[in-house]
């Protein structure tokens, strides 16, 4: 979780760069340590295109139909 730490400095300019976590551990506890930590959002290894798209818009905040027009290739 070092990446989190790093962001969370309040002098570092990405601090509200959202950064998403990605593990090939699929514990539901690693999960929530992950949303704990100030990630923005959570994929797990080996993962499909719309799946980080997926999380993306989560972490951007940005609804799927806001994004329609935006398709993962």
């Amino acid at each position: 979780m070092a990446a989190s730490e790093i962001f969370k400095n309040s002098l570092n300019p990405n601090r509200k760069t959202p950064n998403i976590a990605l593990t090939a551990d699929v514990l539901a506890e690693t999960k929530h340590i992950v949303k704990n930590n100030d990630f923005s959002a959570y994929v797990t290894k080996p993962f499909k295109s719309g799946e980080l798209y997926k999380a993306i818009l989560e972490a951007l905040n940005v609804k799927h139909s806001e994004a329609k027009n935006v398709r993962p290739t």
